[in-house]
């Protein structure tokens, strides 16, 4: 049931409330239902992670889980910056590996002015996912386990649900051949090459995996099902799509059209070149212990 329809069933038939807008009889209490599922969809999305707190038992893994938050933070509409992790430790592990892999790789001037080529700043697409597995495993094996896959690492979670299998470095030479790196990565349901332009039409069966969760367990008035289509059961020969469609509602589309705001995953470091190769290994060889052993 949705929030709006639970309102409404507080109120005795006999309490609602008509009143002449215009020559047209408006249910004030329909109306006051409206503007407090509003409110009420607004503050569950902006506590983010603490709305997932009850639902930890069902929320079927650590992807479902980063993708919900992440999902959250993205329709409070506050569009303010998400750490790539609360553990900075763990950020300097990582640009230090991409660093390692692509400091001396062709790089292009910025054309961003916040961040333009000339006060330095340049950029590189890479590939994140590579770089997120030679900084932490992406499981470990437990005890007895042998060359089995073994339970999935938090770390590696984290990193990877936040910036998929490509992504973007920003960096400045700060002197000495040292750098100041910036990660660069724009999380937006509209866009991205994951998100196809059908995925925003209505009757189709995909819709961003994000907003089906929190709308399975979080927020019913945002998803809707509906009979699989004929044009859907030709094209897969009928096979394995006699269940329905999760579709996404109106009120849903006009969520993400006016409150929803896309944000940036941040997360900056500083490698410093003067370190001596002796040092240098050493720090290696702490990240190395400290994020590859479980």
């Amino acid at each position: 049931m949705s929030v709006e329809d639970q309102i409404m069933d507080s109120f005795l038939e006999d309490d609602q409330l008509m009143v002449q807008d215009g020559g047209q009889k408006v249910n004030l209490w329909q109306s006051s239902a409206k503007a407090a599922k509003d409110t009420y969809y607004q503050g569950l999305f902006s506590i983010g992670d603490l709305a997932l707190e009850p639902l930890q038992k069902s929320i079927p893994s650590l992807q479902t889980k980063h993708n919900m938050s992440l999902g959250l933070h993205y329709l409070s509409g506050s569009g303010e910056d998400v750490s790539l992790s609360d553990n900075q430790e763990l950020i300097d592990a990582y640009i230090d590996k991409f660093h390692q892999t692509h400091g001396n790789d062709k790089w292009t001037k910025s054309t961003n002015p916040e961040f333009h080529g000339e006060e330095g700043w340049e950029y590189l697409q890479y590939r994140a996912d590579k770089v997120v597995n030679a900084t932490t495993p992406k499981t470990f094996r437990g005890k007895g386990q042998g060359g089995s896959a073994g339970r999935v690492n938090p770390l590696y979670a984290e990193l990877y649900d936040k910036l998929g299998s490509t992504s973007t470095m920003r960096r400045r030479n700060i002197g000495d051949g040292s750098y100041e790196y910036m990660i660069v990565e724009p999380w937006d349901l509209k866009k991205g090459k994951d998100v196809a332009p059908a995925t925003w039409a209505k009757n189709q069966r995909r819709i961003p995996t994000a907003l089906a969760n929190i709308g399975q367990f979080l927020a019913p008035d945002f998803i809707q099902t509906a009979p699989v289509s004929e044009r859907l059961k030709k094209k897969y020969n009928q096979q394995n799509i006699t269940g329905t469609n999760i579709e996404l509602t109106d009120y849903a589309y006009d969520w993400l059209k006016n409150k929803a705001k896309p944000f940036n995953i941040s997360g900056s470091s500083i490698v410093d070149a003067n370190l001596s190769d002796e040092e240098a290994w050493r720090k290696r060889s702490e990240y190395y212990h400290k994020f590859y052993t479980p």
